[in-house]
């Protein structure tokens, strides 16, 4: 498939960004949030930009590991799913072609200055032009209007500055001319004034090395033109008449032209326009990106995503963004167009808030991003509950702008997307009734092609890439497997969109490879190598502990690492419901096993703990002490003699023998500290709660303090 042109630099970012809330945000939206709240309008500005923030920074993570077209689409697409991702695909494209069909409509307010010409034959005039613009090409449009916004800066800070001396505090009366629901209103539309935040994650697949200008764009944008924002609207509301500027579409025109004269405002009126047709072309150029990529995803009509081969843009998806926006103009006027858009884009800011946790705690392999949003979870917590209490003071439009975006995109879904398979990084991660209702059928089926592992093994040992030596994890496999051959299965998880046969192995792997293959000759097991690449991780292992011969999974507790909770382990769900039997090896760099401590709970590992200490024994020479929970000491009856344990055990190598009893609840600490004693710890899984697995349950916080290796057990489903 041929990709997009990466022309983007820094600079043609930071043009488009400017570009794309400089227009109505600071030429015509203080108007309608002057009639909202009064004098306070510079507050909602602000309060509006910091409620930006957390978006921002969540996009320009979320950006840094996913530079594709689409933006926030495909983030969404890529973690919920694709009916999700229909939603949010056309809520985002509807949101940005209201903001464009906004820029249009102030534009034909202020060149109403200089003719007859009715607004809305000016605005349809200025969308034909920036829709061929478009189809000409991003970096091309981005060169031309970097001295439009060059100059709307330059003219807004002069004219800000000649009217200091008119600034009075008298003015900003009456501060909350609608109390504070009008406040909350007035914040919420200033909000949808940094909505070209939305369009520079949107157009991430064009931008040259994204992963640094990306992140470095958006954030600059949010800062550069939130103090534009705070600034001119304090001088604005400070200087004029509150009757003045009250619905006032042209309220910079009005400003000029009172410091400077009939010549100042018509000044300022040309650089407005040029203004407010640049916000309209970044616009259309953002919005155009997600029919295309919808249509990459198969959730749109596959006519839409072809890129044109003598522009290199999706020609056929700027002309329908260009005709949408056509209508939005002929019917909607500009107060509702403004609210309306409002509201999309603090849906979409509280929903990217929200994709960076999930994305954060699932932990799929190929979310790394460069760029990671500080103080989390708190900062896009709290853009979640900003965007929520903002949304509820929109009232019924916020019902209205749910059931315009739900309606279209359940038929878009039904018609397009229903028979997409992907599931998204929730449905992967989450309860897999799929995998359940096909178990006799998995069972008998083919291998899947891109799970070509070669031979019959007792124990597979999926590897996963954050493994603190993997040689140690095989090596411990040596000693379950007992001469067996193993199965090494390095997974590379890739995400649903992309093709497994574009997937080339990293130069690391065949290193890793020779090394793990030395190491089984030396231990006289067989084993074998394979790399397995995988759009559905869940189903690769669920898969592997159904296959007959595997008697073993191993893998690494990899949380001792990553410092997370064990919700994000690639298990998850179906490590209770494997075929095979489960062990996780916590690696605390002990390469020598002579000091075994095993812990006994009366439950149904207790029998595989045994099993596991029997293979380490026939190793070689071990001190080994047991410890039981309280719970147990009637089943396992504490008062059996050594030579009797041993007879249990079938391990004549035992050195010296030990047994203690631990409240297992209440004593975690004491356990922790015998682990100083020992090289290897045993013991096996109790069941845990949800709560328990997000923020971590007894076994997990042994196995993270232990000061020994422990290998976690739990036998088959």
């Amino acid at each position: 498939m041929k990709k997009l042109e990466r022309s983007l630099s820094l600079k043609n970012i930071l043009v488009i960004g400017f570009s794309a809330m400089l227009g109505t945000g600071i030429f015509v939206t203080p108007g309608v949030i002057y009639s909202s709240t009064g004098g306070s309008i510079f507050l909602a500005y602000l309060l509006g930009g910091l409620f930006s923030i957390p978006a921002a920074m969540a996009m320009s993570e979320l950006a840094t590991s996913m530079p594709v077209s689409g933006g926030i689409y495909a983030y969404s697409e890529r973690t919920f799913g694709p009916f999700i991702g229909t939603v949010v695909g056309f809520g985002l494209w509807l949101s940005l072609l209201f903001k464009s069909a906004f820029a249009l409509l102030g534009f034909g307010e202020y060149l109403q200055i200089f003719t007859d010409l009715p607004s809305l034959w000016a605005g349809l005039i200025a969308l034909l032009m920036v829709t061929l613009l478009n189809i000409s090409g991003a970096g091309k449009v981005a060169g031309m209007i970097a001295y439009v916004v060059a100059a709307c800066l330059l003219v807004v800070g002069a004219t800000s500055v000649l009217t200091i001396n008119d600034v009075s505090i008298e003015n900003l009366t009456p501060f909350f001319r609608k109390g504070f629901n009008g406040f909350m209103v007035a914040i919420s539309i200033g909000v949808g004034a940094f909505a070209g935040l939305i369009k520079l994650s949107a157009i991430a697949e064009e931008v040259k090395n994204p992963e640094v200008n990306l992140s470095k764009g958006i954030l600059l944008s949010l800062f550069g033109v939130g103090a534009v924002y705070v600034s001119v609207s304090f001088i604005l509301a400070s200087s004029l008449d509150h009757l003045a500027l009250k619905e006032d579409f042209k309220p910079l025109y009005s400003l000029a032209g009172q410091a400077m004269g009939d010549w100042g405002g018509k000044g300022l009126a040309i650089v407005a326009i040029l203004t407010l047709v640049s916000m309209a072309n970044a616009g259309i150029l953002a919005a155009s990106r997600f029919p295309f990529a919808m249509s990459r995803d198969h959730l749109f009509p596959t006519f839409f995503g072809k890129i044109s081969p003598r522009f290199l843009t999706p020609v056929r998806s700027i002309l329908l963004s260009g005709i949408l926006t056509c209508l939005i103009v002929l019917t909607l006027d500009v107060v509702k167009v403004a609210k309306l858009a409002s509201i999309f884009i603090i849906m979409m800011f509280l929903l990217v808030n929200l994709t960076v946790i999930v994305l954060r705690e699932a932990s799929p392999q190929w979310y790394t991003p460069k760029y990671k949003m500080p103080l989390y979870p708190f900062l896009p917590l709290s853009g979640i509950l900003g965007g929520i209490v903002l949304l509820l003071y929109m009232g019924s439009l916020t019902v209205m702008s749910f059931i315009l975006v739900l309606i279209p995109s359940l038929i878009i879904y039904l018609f397009y997307g229903k028979s997409v398979e992907r599931k998204g990084v929730v449905g992967i991660r989450g309860v897999r009734k799929d995998l359940l209702d096909d178990t006799q059928t998995t069972r008998k089926r083919a291998w899947p092609e891109e799970l070509e592992l070669a031979h019959k093994a007792k124990i597979v040992i999926p590897l996963f890439g954050y493994e603190f030596s993997a040689e140690t994890l095989v090596e411990v496999g040596t000693i379950i497997s007992e001469g067996e051959r193993i199965e090494v299965a390095y997974i590379f998880e890739i995400p649903e969109q992309s093709e497994l046969g574009d997937f080339e192995d990293p130069p690391f792997l065949r290193a890793l490879k020779r090394r793990i293959h030395l190491m089984a000759e030396e231990k006289k097991t067989p084993l074998t190598f394979d790399p397995v690449v995988t759009h559905d991780i869940t189903k690769t292992l669920f898969e592997i502990g159904q296959r007959v011969h595997c008697h073993w999974l191993l893998v690494e507790w990899g949380h001792l690492k990553r410092k997370k909770s064990s919700y994000q382990e690639p298990l998850g769900w179906i490590k209770d419901h494997l075929h095979c039997h489960l062990a996780w090896y916590a690696d605390k760099g002990v390469r020598h096993f002579k000091k075994v401590l095993l812990i006994l709970k009366g439950n149904e590992n207790d029998q595989l703990v045994f099993e596991v200490a029997r293979l380490f024994i026939k190793r070689g020479d071990i001190v080994l002490s047991i410890v039981f929970e309280n719970d147990s000491i009637g089943n396992l009856h504490m008062n059996q003699t050594e030579d009797a344990m041993r007879e249990i055990l079938n391990a004549k190598e035992v050195q010296r023998f030990s047994t203690s009893v631990v409240d297992y609840d209440k004593e975690l600490n004491k356990i922790i500290e015998l682990s100083v004693d020992h090289d290897l710890l045993i013991f096996g899984r109790e069941k845990s709660t949800t709560l328990e697995d997000f923020f971590g349950s007894r076994d997990s916080k042994l196995l993270e303090k232990s000061a020994c290796s422990a290998l976690y057990l739990h036998s088959s489903s």
